[in-house]
């Protein structure tokens, strides 16, 4: 499935991509950060995956 979000630039993202960024995140749902990082501490959402160092 893809989804696109429109505004400044537009951005396509397949919905099963593994690799989401939080800022996709946010502005998709309208929920802040913290909000995800209280739903992953609480094992409701899956943990980030770091990139890079």
């Amino acid at each position: 499935m893809l989804t696109s979000i429109t505004g400044h630039d537009s951005v396509l993202l397949r919905a099963d991509d593994p690799l989401i960024d939080m800022n996709y995140i946010t502005s998709f749902t309208g929920m802040t950060d913290k909000w995800f990082y209280k739903l992953i501490s609480e094992g409701h959402f899956p943990k980030p995956i770091k990139l890079g160092r």
